[in-house]
């Protein structure tokens, strides 16, 4: 079960996300692809809390993503693919 953040800046992100995290055992929490986002995965990944980031575009920000500690990453290859860019890279 997804359950997602609507804060941008990290510190709020954590407080929401060990907030969400209580609910149940199987909660996930969504964090944003953001610079604030990462330092938030890092410091709830540390805390065991599972996080999954989205609003990944690209390759690169997927591994960023779970070099921060994520659990999951969402990448968004249709959008892509829509704005007439190719799907993966």
């Amino acid at each position: 079960m997804s359950a997602e953040v609507v804060a941008v800046d990290a510190e709020a992100m954590v407080k929401e996300g060990k907030e969400l995290a209580k609910i149940a055992d199987n909660i996930v929490v969504k964090i944003p692809m953001l610079e604030s986002g990462m330092v938030a995965v890092r410091r709830l990944a540390a805390e065991g809390i599972r996080t999954n980031v989205t609003l990944c575009f690209s390759s690169i920000q997927c591994l960023i993503a779970a070099k921060a500690g994520a659990s999951y990453v969402s990448p968004f290859i249709g959008r892509r693919m829509t704005s007439g860019r190719k799907g993966w890279r």
